[in-house]
């Protein structure tokens, strides 16, 4: 089953405002390294902006996603490759390898991930991360 950018986009838990570069981001972001990047996902649950669920990224690499409307949870892991792109492992819809796409960046108090495959650069509010598990 395939599914479009905005849904995986939607599924680690990032925010879409329709700001999108053909380059990857370089002005006033700054490109985050492996451990910068895990530190701004651990233990973090990232809602997301469409309303259709949430995302939580344990800091032992676990991931937690709730898809409002589908039910239930989906069980994954996550991690941060060591040039700082996250990687997401879905059984659902990666089976059993991690899918590397996403480099990430901080400008200010935003959070932003560099979709590698699209060439997009998708934005997040800092007050879209909560702390812990809030699934």
């Amino acid at each position: 089953m395939r599914f479009s950018g905005v849904f995986l986009a939607a599924l680690i838990g990032i925010s879409i405002p329709g700001f999108v570069l053909a380059d990857e981001p370089q002005n006033k972001s700054t490109r985050l390294g492996q451990q910068e990047a895990h530190a701004g996902f651990a233990d973090k649950t990232i809602n997301w902006a469409n309303g259709k669920g949430a995302s939580y990224y344990a800091p032992n690499g676990t991931m937690l996603v709730k898809y409002f409307g589908v039910g239930g949870t989906l069980e994954g892991k996550w991690k941060i490759s060591e040039d700082g792109v996250l990687c997401l492992k879905l059984r659902k819809w990666y089976k059993e390898e991690y899918y590397c796409n996403w480099a990430v960046y901080r400008n200010g108090d935003r959070v932003s991930t560099y979709d590698i495959a699209k060439k997009k650069k998708i934005m997040t509010p800092a007050k879209d991360f909560s702390d812990g598990n809030a699934l």
